[in-house]
């Protein structure tokens, strides 16, 4: 079997090849087509073979290129985040994508690890983060809970250069005790709001911070409201 087109409708035909030497009709137009005829040059089925695959490969090029152009479009217009760490047993909403970092941590008791996850605004102005460690058992034994959510907050204002508290108060998350602050940062403006929480032998800190403004981001408290303690009973087995 070969292909030909009509030389009236443009029809493409299938011929079978023992009717090579024979007129056949059109089966659109009703023409008849002698085997004299230029059109019934024969086409090859290969090349129409390749013509669909370039057209379906086409048709994938543009589908993907839209798929890949709205989630694009739909990350810029939401850049908002759901977080769910299943070793920290939380979940957080962050604007932005978050990066997961470890530090390690030093005591007057002894040493330990700082789990971290963070996001920072492109200009670097902003950064949200969420951070836990599991406290030894001989560290509560030595210090309150005043003390562990005080030592928690002050973790958190190191690295931040000239910081002078603006508020302090205690807070709950659920039936766990927990510790606010407020501080500005810095002499050109700027600040930091801290939560830190005590979940049994785990204590948790949310925190955002910001340069160059007297005001609170407007993202900061979305981000501070979001976070969640999965199971309360988080190191009980």
């Amino acid at each position: 079997m070969f292909y030909c087109h009509c030389p009236h409708c443009h029809v493409c035909l299938a011929i079978p090849r023992e009717m090579d030497e024979s007129p056949v009709q059109c089966r659109a137009c009703r023409a008849t087509i002698p085997p004299t005829s230029d059109e019934r040059k024969p086409t090859s089925h290969a090349n129409h073979l390749w013509l669909v695959i370039v057209g379906v490969a086409l048709l994938l090029v543009v589908v993907g290129l839209t798929g890949l152009g709205y989630g694009i479009w739909h990350s810029y217009q939401n850049p908002w985040q759901i977080s769910t760490s299943k070793e920290g047993e939380y979940v957080v909403e962050f604007p932005g994508r978050p990066e997961v970092t470890t530090r390690p941590h030093t005591h007057a008791l002894g040493s330990t690890t700082i789990h971290l996850q963070g996001t920072t605004t492109d200009d670097r102005t902003q950064s949200y983060t969420v951070g836990y460690v599991d406290l030894p058992e001989e560290w509560l034994k030595k210090s309150s809970k005043n003390e562990v959510l005080n030592d928690a907050l002050i973790w958190v204002t190191k690295g931040h250069g000239n910081v002078n508290e603006k508020s302090r108060k205690d807070i709950w998350h659920g039936k766990w005790p927990g510790r606010e602050l407020a501080t500005v940062v810095g002499d050109d403006g700027g600040g930091l709001i801290a939560r830190a929480f005590l979940v049994e032998r785990r204590i948790y800190v949310v925190y955002v911070s910001w340069l160059y403004s007297k005001d609170v981001p407007d993202k900061a408290s979305r981000f501070m409201d979001s976070f969640q303690v999965l199971r309360f009973s988080v190191l009980q087995k």
